[in-house]
């Protein structure tokens, strides 16, 4: 495949076909559809550049940096949706999304995929991408059901600690209630998502000489990887976070 300058521009000519027709029926939305097409064009400008400089200059430390940087940038994004307290939380989801990313990430590349050498940006970056875009997702959803369980059944976690249980076997119900509600809702959402996010995988696949069999079996073990490592996300940041949550004497301060 080889798309040139002159290929690029009649590609994009076919966004005159939309935009034209919004014209003439006189769409109000037209202005913002204008906005909307060209702050994606500049999104994927800026990031077709930077990969372009990544893969030019393949180096370990800088697929670390972008590796550090693109956690980062999800955990911006989580703890809002979140709705946790970012001076708070920051360090314990940034240590924990990265905890994660990296185990479920290398158990891919060594142990499922197999690949040459796990390490070099051609397979870091795509791997380590896909994991953190469904963490973005999925985290959010599974933080913020535990922590709102924890303040609402804050009686249920006294009751445990009171008949002598430690604070991780007290917290147990609350992180139930996490995975029930959170799965339930991150289904409903990844539904019509993933009717998008499998043909995406797929085909940047089969455009990288990938057979369909093994695209086909690559792509649903990194939607499972991502899904297993929002799941430890949410078990470090339960570890993590209890020192900030509960005191010494097993009291829950997250309403302090």
């Amino acid at each position: 495949m080889n798309i040139t300058i002159v290929g690029t521009l009649l590609g994009l000519l076919m966004a005159a076909i939309p935009l034209y027709v919004f014209y003439v029926v006189g769409a109000k939305s037209l202005r913002t559809l204008l906005l909307s097409v060209v702050r994606m064009l500049t999104q994927m400008a800026f990031a077709s550049f930077y990969l372009y400089w990544l893969y030019g200059h393949a180096n370990g430390w800088l697929a670390a940096l972008w590796l550090l940087l693109m956690v980062l940038l999800t955990v911006v994004l989580v703890l809002p949706r979140s709705r946790l307290r970012p001076k708070l939380m920051f360090l314990p989801v940034t240590g924990s999304l990265l905890m994660s990313t990296l185990i479920v990430g290398f158990y891919l590349l060594t142990a499922v995929l197999r690949v040459d050498d796990a390490l070099s940006v051609r397979w870091l970056v795509p791997v380590m991408g896909t994991l953190l875009a469904i963490e973005g997702e999925t985290c959010p959803l599974l933080l913020r059901e535990y922590f709102v369980g924890l303040k609402r059944f804050s009686s249920t976690y006294y009751y445990h600690l009171g008949n002598g249980k430690p604070w991780w076997q007290a917290v147990m119900p609350m992180l139930r209630r996490s995975f029930e509600r959170g799965f339930v809702r991150l289904t409903r959402q990844m539904a019509p998502a993933g009717l998008l996010l499998l043909p995406l995988l797929l085909t940047g696949q089969l455009l990288g000489g990938v057979d369909v069999l093994s695209a086909a079996a690559a792509t649903v073990m990194l939607i499972l990887g991502g899904l297993c490592a929002s799941v430890l996300t949410l078990l470090f940041v339960v570890v993590v976070s209890h020192r900030f949550f509960i005191d010494k004497r097993g009291k829950l301060t997250i309403d302090r």
